[in-house]
């Protein structure tokens, strides 16, 4: 089972006034797939452009979740984003154990109010076969095909190339320590950020994202999901940033199985879906998690085992004697 705490999602809303009228106030959750809550580099996208939290580079390396070597392989471009493909040649901060990352870039004009600077987020920048230094944020999802990763800052470091490192695509030296302005070796570099995450007095997030299970065994699925609900799925209410996942209100027909600490669940509910799995009108059994006892959206526990339409009877009595045997 994955935990951590939750993040805001980069994201562009499309909201469809529809059903579910109770949950409008809720559309901030729905915004980002895993009812995530604010933190530092992390755009509020309105019609391409947004805002960002101003963080110096040290405050950038504190705030990381990984710092990592990489050696730059080639973009993916799709609809309004593009990943970054890198291989991992040393982890410097971090719990990845993944050997190829992908770092997620959405082109856009941001804002950074503290500084009163704006300045556009480029994708294309980096040179493939070249070495980087990349500051990041790491999140999971159950909706992610892999984990997906920001950069902070926007820092930009190319090993062979450090003096003309960037952040806000400005010289980097504008943003860092005085103590940071003379290194000029990517050794220097190194043992500088070493120095700084010496500094920290907080324990470091491991990643950002909403629990999920990673189990195979259905039953173990079965005993680790907190809420089990058998719904009628409604009107679709609104999509996620990368065209990926599409919420949709539902309403409760019964209720599986409930946590005792949980709280009540209201007769119609927001489910994020990976994108074409489900169809209005149509009854299924969801296994799902939920971020918070207040919150109305609900996320799938498992990639490939929480939806179950209702026809599947053999499945839903199987899922239903999993329950009774524990209880």
């Amino acid at each position: 089972m994955k935990k951590a705490i939750g993040i805001l999602s980069l994201v562009v809303l499309t909201l469809f006034c529809v059903g579910c009228s109770n949950n409008v106030n809720n559309v901030n959750n729905v915004n980002n797939v895993n009812n995530e809550t604010p933190t530092t580099d992390n755009a509020k996208v309105l019609a391409g452009e947004g805002s960002i939290e101003y963080l110096s580079f040290e405050e950038a390396l504190l705030r990381s979740t990984d710092i990592i070597d990489a050696r730059f392989v080639g973009y993916h471009k799709y609809d309004t984003y593009s990943e970054l493909e890198f291989t991992v040649n040393e982890l410097l901060k971090g719990s990845t154990t993944e050997k190829t990352i992908f770092v997620t870039v959405i082109p856009q004009v941001v804002a950074i109010d503290e500084i009163d600077k704006s300045y556009i987020i480029e994708e294309d920048k980096f040179v493939v076969g070249e070495d980087y230094l990349l500051v990041l944020e790491r999140r999971i999802s159950v909706y992610y095909e892999h984990d997906r990763y920001l950069l902070l800052g926007d820092i930009y470091m190319q090993t062979s190339d450090i003096e003309n490192s960037s952040m806000y695509n400005e010289p980097l030296n504008i943003h860092a320590d005085v103590e940071f302005a003379n290194q000029s070796k990517y050794s220097n570099v190194k043992e500088y950020v070493s120095s700084i995450l010496s500094r920290a007095t907080e324990p470091s997030i491991e990643f950002y994202g909403s629990e999920y299970s990673v189990d195979d065994d259905l039953e173990k699925v079965v005993d680790d999901t907190p809420y089990i609900i058998a719904v009628s799925v409604g009107e679709f209410f609104v999509k996620g940033a990368y065209n990926d996942v599409e919420t949709y209100c539902c309403t409760v027909e019964q209720m599986i199985k409930q946590n005792y600490e949980q709280s009540e669940v209201k007769s119609e509910i927001l489910v994020v879906f990976p994108k074409g799995e489900v169809q209005p009108g149509d009854e299924y059994l969801l296994l799902l998690n939920r971020s918070s006892d207040s919150s109305e959206v609900f996320t799938l526990s498992s990639k490939n085992q929480s939806v179950v339409p209702l026809e599947n009877t053999e499945e839903i009595m199987n899922i239903k004697e999993m329950i009774s045997s524990k209880s």
